[in-house]
């Protein structure tokens, strides 16, 4: 699927066996022809490659969000998202319409019966349940493109997890197990610049100059301190998306019209 796509209403009603019970008019329900008043979008902050299967969808490859970007959109749901299904019993089609934003958070995180993404939740209620995306740096907004207060709340959300990683990491490397240091450690330590305990994740490619200043830094860096202890911007973007700059302080930054916030 690819970036930015919205997903509609759903059946799961075969094909054939549509044909076969003549139900070629199943979309009787009419929250299946409306159109939708706002959208959910979904977005995501992390660089690890996730994949999205639940009721609703299946088996969604997310590629992890490039280096150069401080977010991607992944897609769009309608405001009510029905589904429609045939019952094995009677033939007869169901449906059943839900709350966009419950949607949205059951892709995020199952065990979030609710609409609060700062809700927390003890590990074995998510192990139980399928992960918690949002721990990766996924969320929803209503609007597109989301607040800068909502990808600060994502962020903070990703940067707690990262930081249990790298500690999880750390033991494992003073306990002389380097095999248990996977992908999703690696990334986590590669976004705090981290060496590691016994510098399991030390980096291997060549620094780079920086655009700017000169100074060797880390490829593929947003920015770096320099010797007076300031920020050296290279990529804008993700830098106010970090929250070390604000968008005042980009280069010919002019203050844009307000316009209407969607809430909750």
């Amino acid at each position: 699927m690819p970036a930015d796509a919205t997903i509609a209403n759903q059946t799961r009603i075969d094909p054939k066996g549509i044909q076969e019970n003549a139900l070629q008019n199943f979309q009787v329900d009419w929250t299946l022809r409306r159109k939708p008043e706002y959208f959910v979008h979904i977005y995501y902050l992390s660089r690890m490659p996730q994949t999205i299967e639940n009721g609703f969808i299946k088996n969604l490859k997310v590629a992890g969000c490039p280096i150069d970007k401080p977010y991607v959109k992944l897609f769009s749901l309608p405001d009510v998202v029905t589904q429609a299904w045939q019952d094995p019993d009677s033939a007869q089609v169901r449906t059943f319409s839900e709350d966009g934003r419950r949607v949205a958070m059951d892709i995020i995180n199952p065990a979030n019966m609710g609409l609060d993404q700062e809700k927390e939740f003890a590990p074995n209620e998510i192990v139980s349940q399928g992960g918690n995306l949002g721990a990766w740096g996924m969320f929803w907004s209503l609007n597109d493109p989301p607040e800068p207060m909502e990808l600060e709340k994502a962020r903070k959300r990703m940067e707690k997890f990262y930081r249990q990683l790298t500690t999880e990491a750390d033991t494992f490397a003073r306990n002389n197990r380097p095999e248990l240091i996977i992908e999703k450690h690696h990334i986590a330590a590669d976004y705090f610049h981290y060496a590691g305990h016994g510098n399991w994740h030390t980096a291997m490619e060549a620094p780079e100059t920086c655009p700017n200043c000169g100074e060797l830094v880390k490829a593929g860096v947003a920015f770096h301190k320099i010797s007076d202890d300031t920020i050296c911007v290279i990529n804008w973007d993700r830098a106010i998306a970090a929250g070390v700059k604000k968008p005042e302080d980009r280069p010919g930054y002019q203050a844009k019209p307000e316009k209407p916030v969607r809430t909750i």
